[in-house]
């Protein structure tokens, strides 16, 4: 019964080291031999009959660069009569390596001389892993909080240098040498706002636009562009999903990621080389979430970049992400290139993550969720609050194609719809028409008139009308460059048919109350 008993213990602590990948050993400082239990041999991927257990073959087992940190932690415990617990690197057989975490006590004889050693030892690569990721996403937080707030005031700092600069360059009189001068400063200002919107994506606080978007069709209106930016030596391939699921993201940013993907690729291919752009489907499970420390499980559409160039080496890929962070030569770089793809894919809710063999090419895979059903029915359908009842609105656009689509979107919202290309024609529709209640108007127009000059006269030939202003470029760079007046109503292109309709609804009531 005892040695049943006593069988019966052994089995279970075997079961609890398994299932908690915790190894226990014990060594007799007099004998000099060391006992390993089963899950120790697993830990090690060694067999016991392959394996003779001495401490010289444990410290062989022990990365190079680990070993003088188990000699000292084991010298220490013996002359110190103290415990250690350290982390150190393993070499498995077959060059795999792992991280474990060693405990031991050493058990002295009544004369105060060392007899026995014992302890645990602990498989922790994975938990090591998740740590070093979780602290990357505090460093990535903590970085994107600081420079969002810089960016924030660079921003008002660049506004009035590029605002005072426009002025010095209205009253130059002609000077072409000031004038030049005055020009250099407004591009270098104008770089400096570029590189101030990266730090927005990076940092997350940019303004995102998102929308249903279907990744082949983005791809495909963008290979036309990546060939004339990569040149000729580069040789673009793409491998799409027959079938991919919708995401909801802004597709202005996506294309602007994949473009500055496409030229971080081109510079590790200084000879050529191929670029393979893929898109699939992927689930990601609860396993591989719980692996990473910023991904949530779930149904996302997944882009991945390929390129054949000369790979990354390991300590840069570790700092890849990291803003201004570049291997480039001075002037060369920013290195808020993917930095700002990081920022627009975790402001997404998505995932983006590296893998890069030296020699061989890199490939970045980047996350977007899987648009939910609910978020395609806000994109197919308005509220009938802000539907239109018939109420007349003008657009003038010099984009035929554009205009097309402004026409169609308030005709389906419900209001009468006049058009014109230029200024002139829609100063002549408003001159010959009676009860126009908006001008829906781009800011520059082709014939030179601005959206500002047209609104002003309407304003005088129709009182009381409404003006809704569109453009290409943020609200921020419209008020500023235009001198538009303060409470306009400004759609920045691209937009939705609910954007429309919130912004008509908006002019509309303004003017009635």
């Amino acid at each position: 019964r005892v040695e049943d008993d006593l069988r019966k213990s052994q089995q279970s602590l075997a079961n609890a080291q398994r299932l908690t990948r915790l190894g226990s050993w014990d060594w007799n400082l007099v004998t000099n031999e060391l006992y390993w239990s089963d899950e120790t041999y697993r830990i090690f991927g060694l067999e016991p009959q392959q394996f003779g257990v001495t401490y010289d073959a444990f410290l062989e087992a022990v990365h190079p660069g680990d070993r003088d940190l188990v000699k000292n932690a084991v010298d220490k415990a013996l002359y110190e009569k103290a415990p250690y617990s350290i982390d150190l690197r393993i070499v498995l057989p077959d060059g795999e390596e792992k991280t474990v975490h060693e405990q031991a006590e050493v058990t002295f004889d009544e004369d105060g001389k060392p007899v026995r050693m014992s302890g645990t030892v602990q498989d922790v690569t994975e938990q090591r892993e998740v740590e070093a990721q979780l602290r990357q996403v505090q460093k990535m937080e903590a970085v994107g909080q600081l420079t969002g707030g810089m960016a924030h005031d660079f921003n008002n700092l660049l506004a009035v240098v590029l605002g005072n600069l426009e002025l010095v360059e209205e009253r130059l009189d002609g000077d072409p040498g000031l004038g030049e001068l005055v020009a250099r400063a407004i591009r270098a200002a104008e770089r400096g706002a570029a590189l101030v919107h990266r730090m927005l994506a990076f940092s997350r606080k940019q303004l995102l636009r998102p929308q249903l978007t279907d990744v082949n069709a983005l791809i495909g209106g963008m290979l036309d562009m990546l060939r004339r930016t990569l040149g000729e030596t580069i040789v673009i391939e793409t491998i799409l999903e027959s079938d991919p699921w919708p995401t909801l993201v802004d597709p202005a940013q996506l294309e602007s990621s994949l473009l500055n993907l496409g030229v971080n690729a081109r510079d590790a291919m200084p000879k050529g080389g191929k670029l393979t752009i893929e898109t699939a489907n992927a689930r990601l499970n609860d396993a591989y979430a719980a692996a990473q420390a910023d991904v949530a499980p779930g149904e996302y559409v997944m882009l991945v970049v390929t390129d054949t160039g000369s790979g990354i080496p390991s300590d840069v890929l570790e700092r890849a992400f990291d803003p201004f962070f570049t291997t480039k030569e001075v002037g060369k770089g920013t290195g808020l290139g993917l930095s700002m793809v990081y920022g627009f894919v975790k402001q997404s809710d998505g995932h983006v993550s590296i893998y890069s063999e030296i020699g061989h090419g890199t490939a970045v895979k980047i996350y977007l969720p899987r648009a939910s059903q609910a978020a395609e029915m806000k994109e197919e359908e308005v509220p009938e609050e802000l539907l239109g009842r018939e109420e007349t609105v003008l657009v003038v656009e010099d984009d035929p194609d554009v205009r097309t689509l402004a026409v169609a979107l308030l005709s389906d919202l419900g209001y009468i719809v006049l058009e014109a290309g230029n200024g002139e024609a829609a100063l002549d529709v408003l001159e010959e028409t009676r009860g126009i209640n908006v001008l829906l108007t781009d800011v520059v127009l082709a014939d030179g008139m601005t959206g500002g000059k047209l609104a002003k006269e309407a304003r005088r030939l129709c009182p009381g009308i409404g003006v809704l202003y569109m453009s290409g470029y943020t609200k921020d760079t419209i008020f500023h460059n235009e001198r538009l007046d303060d409470g306009e109503h400004v759609l920045e292109k691209p937009f939705r048919k609910t954007d429309l309709a919130e912004k008509l609804h908006a002019v509309l009531d303004a003017e009635r109350s």
